[in-house]
């Protein structure tokens, strides 16, 4: 009988570690073969012009990440991360005075339209994307060097 209970602590041992193991592996695998989501994106179309006007904004996904454009009360087009770089909840755009900040939904940090901290909890800023229209689209790209922190 005993061999029968180690056969039995055998193969449920087996069982687990392959319940454990087999996601991590193939989670490790996807992740660092860059299978998660579509390739880079450097440069997308991410609607007419018009679809925003003075005091809105909207979230869109570019490549892998959440970007949030907005246009100022001048018409200014502003685009930068929309995950906080403090816990990672989205920020809103919020117009404000003449122009508007970046507000976090869950601690209220606040960012310029460029990105950069007002105040906390957050101690670093968001990613800088460029916005621009062309040819009556509105195109988001990366920054010259790339989504950067200011």
């Amino acid at each position: 009988m005993s061999s029968t209970r180690r056969i039995f602590l055998r193969e449920t041992l087996k069982g687990w570690l392959g319940l454990v193991i087999a996601p991590t592996a193939y989670a490790t695998a996807r992740t660092f073969l860059g299978m998660i989501g579509p390739e880079k994106t450097t440069s997308q179309d991410i609607g007419p012009a018009d679809s925003l006007r003075a005091g809105m904004s909207k979230t869109v996904t570019f490549g892998r990440s959440k970007i949030v454009v907005a246009q100022d009360k001048d018409g200014d087009l502003h685009a930068v991360s929309a995950v906080c770089t403090h816990m990672n909840c989205l920020v809103r755009f919020e117009p404000v005075e003449k122009a508007g900040e970046f507000v976090c939904n869950c601690h209220s940090s606040r960012f310029t339209l460029r990105g950069e901290n007002i105040t906390g909890p957050a101690t670093r800023p968001l990613a800088d994307y460029r916005i621009e229209v062309v040819r009556g689209r509105l195109m988001l790209s990366e920054a010259e060097n790339g989504p950067k922190e200011r």
